[in-house]
């Protein structure tokens, strides 16, 4: 919003931003080791600091902000990629999260090249959009591990009753 920008292109960070707060708080009271005191207010101390940071950040720094975000898609996403592809599986990805996460990065890409234009928010968003789509294609390649797992237990059963006759 520093930048002069609608809400319309950062307000969806803002709702997650709430909803990952309400995450973290339901993780402290449900955890079944308690948390302590000391810890909780380590976490919000820091993030509080790093929130008054970007706050104060000079607005020539403002750009390097979404760079940031690239390396978190790259740590987040490429080592799945890599793994997925070095087993030739997929696990139990769903295709319908991962087709939503594609479609919801490649519409960001679209709508802050409209609304913005700028260049490196939008390939943080294409490049997460390229890699759903690429752990997209690859749960179509491999297969449904849900259809393979009943296809083996279909067989090991069938294999079974023609040993029992």
């Amino acid at each position: 919003f520093r930048l002069g920008y609608d809400f319309f292109t950062y307000g969806e960070s803002v709702v997650i931003l709430v909803q990952n707060i309400v995450i973290v708080l339901l993780v402290w009271s449900y955890s079944a080791k308690p948390i302590s005191v000391g810890h909780k207010l380590l976490v919000i101390v820091g993030l509080g600091a790093l929130t008054a940071a970007a706050f104060a950040l000079p607005e020539e720094f403002l750009s390097v902000l979404p760079s940031i975000t690239i390396m978190f898609v790259i740590a987040s996403r490429v080592p799945q990629i890599v793994a997925n592809f070095r087993t030739r599986d997929t696990g139990v990805a769903s295709s319908i999260t991962w087709l939503l996460n594609f479609v919801g990065a490649f519409i960001r890409v679209l709508t802050t090249l409209s609304e913005t234009g700028d260049l490196l928010q939008a390939s943080s968003f294409g490049l997460g959009a390229t890699c759903s789509a690429t752990i997209l294609c690859q749960i179509c390649i491999y297969g449904s591990p849900s259809s393979a797992t009943k296809k083996d237990a279909k067989d090991a059963t069938t294999a079974k009753d023609k040993k029992d006759k």
